[in-house]
């Protein structure tokens, strides 16, 4: 019998105690996250906003949302949620379309900014690292197609981070504002396993030591982030387009 490599229940059970009955309508800051409909074959957007402004139909337990958004194809089962006013999505991972979704993020902010335009914005964009892993042509040519779906899931989701890096980068160089869009990533894996499902105690350690490396080289960008920051808020902005709705909690 042929199934998806973990069940999604021990998941689902720490989603259950920490979440319980948290609704996505009430984070504390505006947020898009991913996933995608298999039944209707299109991406499926959970907005805050929208859970904001238009209630149960749009909104969602967050315990849900995350079991959407973490399904990947061949690790876990599709995640079937529903919508607090009962209606059905079966969902998996939205990294199969936005496994970089930092342009989501950018063209949700347009959205919401009916003015601003892409000069007016500063992006940061944080990567998990990018999978250098070399696959033989004559090891996939014997396989079966479910004995090289992790592999198939690595090169689908590397393919599509690095097209959106590319395009959000070309987008700010085209303006003439490539100081206002970064990414930080760590640039060598060769330390650490990285698998999907690579969680030993041992190679979650390595992790760590490589984010710590990772903050180290990035000392000067994430100072000038900081300064960004906080230059953005001793200005008189204007509220952002987000605040009435989170004014009504």
């Amino acid at each position: 019998m042929v199934s998806e490599l973990y069940s999604s229940n021990p998941l689902s059970n720490v989603l259950d105690q920490y979440f319980q009955n948290a609704r996505l309508s009430h984070l504390i800051k505006p947020c898009i996250i991913t996933a995608y409909n298999i039944e209707l074959r299109k991406n499926h957007f959970f907005r805050q906003q929208k859970a904001i402004t238009h209630g149960e139909a749009r909104d969602f337990y967050l315990k849900d949302v995350c079991k959407a958004t973490s399904a990947a194809p061949t690790f876990f089962p599709v995640a079937e949620i529903y919508s607090l006013s009962k209606t059905r999505y079966p969902l998996i991972d939205g990294g199969v379309f936005a496994q970089n979704p930092s342009i989501c993020g950018l063209l949700e902010v347009l959205k919401a900014f009916n003015s601003t335009q892409i000069n007016d914005m500063f992006m940061v964009s944080l990567g998990t690292g990018m999978s250098k892993t070399a696959y033989n042509y004559e090891h996939f040519k014997k396989k079966l197609a479910i004995q090289i779906g992790p592999a198939l899931v690595d090169i689908m989701t590397s393919a599509s981070s690095e097209s959106t890096e590319f395009f959000i980068r070309q987008l700010f160089q085209n303006n003439g504002k490539q100081q206002n869009y970064l990414r930080i990533e760590p640039a060598n894996l060769s330390s650490i396993n990285a698998s999907l499902d690579a969680a030993s105690p041992n190679n979650i350690q390595k992790l760590i030591s490589l984010s710590d490396k990772m903050i180290s080289e990035h000392e000067d960008t994430l100072d000038y982030i900081v300064a960004h920051l906080i230059k953005e808020k001793n200005q008189n902005k204007k509220k952002n387009p987000w605040s009435k709705l989170m004014d009504k909690f």
